[in-house]
């Protein structure tokens, strides 16, 4: 708000509607961005070879390579997704399939204080996207 010569000036409806608009998109911006770093390897990219989440050792247990896995996208997520604090990353088995990990990232955008949340699945042992693109959720 600011005031004028007539007085206060109140933002109108279309002005909150669109800083409405411009948080949600930058909340899918940030949850596209957490899954294309969690599925990009390092050295995939040209300009930031360090860019990605490694996938853990195929020699380990399941329990171990998650374990592994979180580790490698927390530090990950703090080296290169400014724009959000780390709540939370959690791992489970995906139901019967035993080759496919869910992986859950709870985070507080910075700018605003809102909480957001990604899902995605993850390929144990290959450490590979299984679902581009989905479970993204608000």
């Amino acid at each position: 708000m600011k005031r004028t010569k007539e007085g206060w000036q109140f933002p109108d409806a279309s002005h909150m509607s669109d800083r409405i608009e411009s948080e949600a998109s930058d909340l899918r911006d940030i949850q596209e961005n957490l899954r294309i770093l969690i599925s990009t390897e390092p050295g995939e990219g040209l300009m930031h070879p360090s860019y990605g989440v490694a996938a853990p050792p195929t020699d380990l247990s399941f329990e171990d390579w998650c374990q592994v896995l979180r580790q490698r996208i927390e530090t990950a997520v703090r080296r290169f997704e400014p724009r959000i604090i780390l709540d939370q990353v959690e791992t489970s088995q995906s139901g019967s399939q035993e080759l496919i990990v869910n992986v859950c990232l709870a985070f507080i955008v910075v700018e605003t204080g809102d909480r957001g949340r990604m899902d995605m699945q993850v390929s144990y042992k290959e450490g590979t996207a299984i679902k581009r693109g989905d479970g993204l959720r608000d």
